[in-house]
């Protein structure tokens, strides 16, 4: 076997006491002028001449104390051992395999090691006494100052909703429709900040709905835009009419009189209702196509019930796969139920012709259900009158 290993080094002897205490003990001096001063250290200080130019040299005396114990510095542990030379037998002689592999999968784990520990370590150092102490009073000044200009707006909003909502119910006796969704509007406004959920606040919020609706309602109706697209299309310019509706109708606010059903597999992700065709203009039928979430809560069966909703145009196209015909989208987000005839009879003689009042009544107690304003009804005449 062949022996890899590289040589000992000797160690050097240790040297005596004795040894030591004469190299203490001597002094070694070199004068200014070159000569140099050797000798042994007396017990009291002195003061020897240069042989050469008799200057006065200063001497220490010898120290009394024992020489301090040297501590030995102690070993880097190291990362990992190389692999030992091994001998390898085959046939026909003797093979020697030396392996020189390092260790670096052993030294990078033990970096990481290492750099995670140390991380720890910065990590406690930085949690002092001094600073959980500052962080917890910085804590709780922040949530102090946090509830004081939470309990002013809380209080604030309750004084703006008892006035907005107070001058609303006047303004809608007086029919000044302006002046009450004005007015609707701070109160729902001050409804985002009280967050009562009762049926005050869905009456409130449906209220405001509708007038803003009343006063931002389209000044086209369904029909006035179906017969200045079907012109686009008798005159075979239906490249225009996308620019047309952009800028004159998509947008616009508009109350839908319409019948919808269930549609198959509605409980999918794909549209739950069906809409009835029930407008045309020169033999080409209009259809609304929109899954609007305002209706997920009617109940509605698998024949056509009527329904009124409101809603802003989202876009009107020309289709022709299947036979020609005009699709409405709306926009899913603005969709609502209406459900006070109070409010729709307020356009009743500029607009359609809606049927009685009480007629209305019957479908919109439906529509108050689904859009959780059904048992405020009373609530709002209880108050009007208070």
């Amino acid at each position: 076997m062949i022996d890899s290993s590289p040589p000992k080094r000797k160690r050097p002897r240790p040297k005596s006491a004795s040894e030591v205490t004469v190299e203490v003990n001597a002094y070694d001096i070199r004068c200014q002028c070159g000569e140099k001063m050797t000798g042994a250290r007396a017990a009291e200080t002195r003061l020897l001449p240069c042989p050469a130019c008799e200057r006065l040299h200063y001497v220490l005396p010898t120290n009394p104390y024992p020489e301090p114990r040297k501590i030995k510095p102690k070993k880097k542990r190291k990362a990992g051992k190389p692999a030992a030379s091994v001998l390898v037998m085959v046939k026909g002689g003797l093979s020697v395999a030396a392996s020189a592999i390092g260790t670096r999968a052993g030294k990078a784990a033990t970096g990481a090691k290492s750099k995670a520990v140390s991380t720890a370590t910065w990590a406690r150092r930085q949690i002092t006494p001094l600073r959980v102490i500052s962080a917890s009073i910085l804590l709780v000044l922040a949530l102090t100052l946090w509830y004081g200009v939470s309990a002013r707006n809380y209080s604030q909003a309750q004084v703006l909703f008892s006035d907005a909502w107070a001058n609303a119910q006047e303004k809608l006796q007086a029919r000044d429709m302006k002046a009450a969704d004005e007015q609707l509007q701070l109160a729902v406004k001050a409804l985002n900040t009280l967050r009562p959920r009762d049926a005050l606040e869905h009456q409130v919020r449906q209220l405001g709905k509708e007038l803003f609706t009343l006063n931002h309602l389209s000044s086209y109706d369904m029909f006035d835009i179906a017969t200045d697209a079907q012109t686009y299309a008798d005159n075979h310019t239906l490249g225009l009419w996308p620019t047309r509706f952009t800028t004159l109708y998509q947008g616009s606010w508009m109350i839908f009189d319409l019948r919808i059903k269930q549609a198959e597999g509605g409980t999918g992700a794909g549209p739950h209702f069906v809409f009835g065709q029930d407008l045309v203009i020169e033999s080409t039928p209009i259809v609304i196509q929109a899954d609007l979430p305002c209706l997920k809560n009617l109940e509605v069966g698998e024949t056509y019930e009527r329904v009124i909703i409101a809603a802003q145009l989202d876009d009107w196209k020309f289709e022709n796969a299947g036979g020609d015909r005009w699709v409405i989208s709306l926009k899913p987000e603005t969709a609502f139920l209406w459900c006070h005839p109070e409010t729709l009879s307020m356009v009743a003689s500029a607009r359609q012709p809606w049927d009685s009042e009480d007629e209305l009544r019957k479908l919109f107690e439906r529509q108050s259900k689904a859009s959780q304003v059904e048992q405020a009804t009373s609530l709002l005449t209880d108050q009007a009158k208070n």
